[in-house]
């Protein structure tokens, strides 16, 4: 008799052992899986940030330090506009336009603090290479601009665009347009072309 009671009581403690393991293994599988789907969330969060592409980065947007800041920031500006970049894309594109000075300036910058916002980023760039002029001295610079003896209609086209954008940066840029028109007409070496293309009154300089 004693032996079958000792031999109930092994039994009954082997099964709760064993009911004790599965409890055991089956806590663990559960927190296992937990800590997978956890690690599928980050994923998808990581995953759903909107990055911007090397190969889709415009070959127009270069900025060096030296040409005009202003002319560069409001192309930057239409491509965000229109392509709709996020915060995250517009910091990556930036740093794919900037050469020369302008990269190194960027780079001191973000190396202090790799949370610039693409806002502040920009801020600090226009203030090291944005306009130092007077905004009269930009205007009577605009006023006094003609076309050079050797200079195409197009690169004369392209300096009136470039001298106007800090003369009237104030200003909508339908009125900065409409300036640069007519200084583009009124500073032509043909004065007789020119006459005729100001009474057209075109809406570009193409």
């Amino acid at each position: 008799m004693k032996s079958k009671r000792n031999t109930r009581r092994a039994h009954s403690r082997q099964s709760s052992s064993s009911d004790s393991e599965s409890r055991s293994r089956s806590h663990k599988d559960r927190a296992k899986n937990n800590r997978n789907n956890d690690n599928d969330g980050s994923s998808h969060k990581r995953s759903s940030r909107r990055q911007g592409g090397p190969r889709k980065h415009p070959k127009a947007l270069r900025y060096d330090g030296k040409t005009s800041w202003l002319s560069f920031k409001r192309k930057f500006e239409s491509f965000q506009r229109v392509i709709n970049w996020s915060e995250d894309e517009c910091k990556d594109y930036l740093l794919w336009s900037l050469e020369g000075k302008a990269l190194d300036f960027f780079t001191i910058t973000t190396t202090e603090n790799e949370r610039y916002s693409f806002r502040r980023l920009m801020k600090s760039l226009e203030s090291r290479f944005g306009t130092k002029e007077l905004r009269e001295t930009s205007k009577a610079k605009f006023r006094q601009a003609v076309q050079g003896h050797e200079e195409s209609l197009e690169d004369w086209a392209d300096r009136v665009l470039t001298l106007a954008t800090p003369a009237f940066t104030d200003l909508p840029e339908d009125h900065m347009r409409f300036e640069a028109i007519s200084r583009f007409c009124q500073g032509c070496n043909d004065r007789e072309a020119a006459k005729h293309a100001c009474l057209e009154n075109p809406s570009s300089m193409e």
